[in-house]
């Protein structure tokens, strides 16, 4: 496929242009398909193109004469500015919760929110009851496990833990207002400790012990006395023990874990 600017132009009438809001344009392919109107988020995180606007604004400059001034989505490079900028701090203005409370020690704190401890949290991990922490705000995702576009698993892997890190990698705006329907209280967090114990995980030794029971013919040692090498949230070192040139611009890497009597502790499906 080869591609190339197209440059064109349109006469117009000056009355139509100042009683107009914006200036749209939208392509259309040689199967008459379109660009859709509205950026819309999708579940692969892709970009999609659509509609290119550009708003109008009438104003009078120094001289007393009527001028329009014409204003992108944004502006070029890492320059502030843009219609879109605008809109977004609008959207965000219009949606701040009415029931939040300022005050000195905690800026923005819910009064009507329940609290809960860590302990608490944890024991609603599973689906009929899936609990995830995000920022400090408890939320019951029970309800959204069907709808949820990543599937069940992503929830659940989640569920009974702070997912704050990977809730803002993935998630959008729209998911973020989303989220709000499920919230049920706040977490305390006074004495509050990393939740990253093999034991309360599901990459635990209880949670993979039936993904690993085909195992227990290969190997001597039982599953019980061993130990699991991943723990989340947090990093562990791993020593490179081989590496293979596969071609010019690619490497094979093999890296073994800290103990040899280890085991990975990440069942199928859950790696994501």
């Amino acid at each position: 496929k080869y591609w190339c600017w197209c440059f064109w132009s349109l006469e117009v009438e000056v009355l139509d242009l100042l009683s107009a809001k914006e200036i749209a344009v939208r392509a259309i392919d040689e199967t008459h398909n379109t660009q859709p109107e509205k950026l819309i988020w999708n579940v692969m995180g892709m970009m999609n193109n659509c509609w290119f606007r550009v708003k109008m604004n009438v104003c009078k400059p120094h001289k007393g004469e009527i001028g329009i001034v014409f204003e992108h989505p944004t502006q070029p490079g890492n320059q502030s500015g843009g219609w879109m900028a605008k809109e977004r701090h609008l959207e965000i203005s219009a949606v701040a919760p009415p029931t939040l409370k300022k005050s000195i020690s905690t800026p923005f704190m819910n009064t009507a929110s329940k609290m809960y401890s860590m302990s608490e949290v944890r024991k609603h991990s599973s689906s009929d009851s899936a609990w995830i922490i995000v920022h400090g705000h408890i939320y019951d995702a029970s309800r959204f496990l069907k709808d949820h576009p990543g599937g069940v698993d992503s929830i659940l892997i989640n569920a009974g833990t702070d997912c704050t890190e990977e809730f803002d990698a993935i998630h959008s705006d729209k998911a973020k207002k989303l989220l709000e329907d499920f919230r049920i209280g706040e977490l305390i967090t006074t004495g509050y400790t990393s939740d990253s114990s093999p034991n309360t995980s599901v990459h635990g030794s209880s949670s993979i012990s039936s993904f690993l029971a085909p195992i227990k013919e290969l190997v001597q040692t039982p599953i019980a006395t061993r130990s699991v090498a991943l723990i989340p949230r947090e990093k562990i070192p791993c020593k490179l023990v081989d590496k293979q040139s596969i071609s010019p611009d690619v490497r094979k890497f093999k890296f073994a874990l800290p103990s040899e009597d280890q085991v990975l502790g990440l069942p199928v499906g859950k790696h994501i």
